[in-house]
């Protein structure tokens, strides 16, 4: 493991280390169940790594996974998915919600260019240019 790699804008290091810390929330010393703070602390701070690197969105189903199954009882569950949900969504919003808005302003898009056949910006690639279209070997030959 490189030093340089922290800095690199292809460094998916901290998300994951972000998701590690945010599953320690969901485990705990007296080997009780996680109540809803902790899970609502676990997915703010995984909303605040997607917030920062929106390719850490990844690591939000295997959050949502780990809250579903520490989680004993219907009620309980329900109250932690749900402060989950709020807690994660305020992270993104917090580190994320200013350039949100600033691309928004600038093309119509606020996670620009991805998503883009949702909202359809004028300067970003159509819903039809994607990887995956009727002959997806061909785009394994690019080098």
């Amino acid at each position: 493991w490189n030093l340089h790699m922290l800095a690199s804008i292809r460094n998916d290091h901290l998300a994951a280390g972000a998701f590690i810390a945010a599953l320690l929330f969901l485990v705990r010393r007296d080997g009780q169940a996680p109540g809803w703070k902790a899970a609502g602390a676990a997915a703010l701070l995984m909303g605040l790594a997607i917030g920062m690197k929106l390719t850490a969105i990844v690591y939000a189903a295997g959050l949502a996974a780990a809250v579903l199954v520490a989680v004993p009882g219907w009620a309980a569950r329900g109250r932690a998915v749900l402060a989950a949900a709020v807690a994660g969504l305020a992270g993104i919003l917090l580190t994320g919600g200013w350039w949100f808005h600033v691309l928004w302003e600038a093309y119509g898009n606020p996670v620009f260019p991805m998503a883009n056949g949702l909202f359809h910006a004028p300067l970003g690639p159509s819903a039809t240019h994607a990887m995956c279209r009727r002959r997806c070997w061909r785009h394994c030959s690019i080098p």
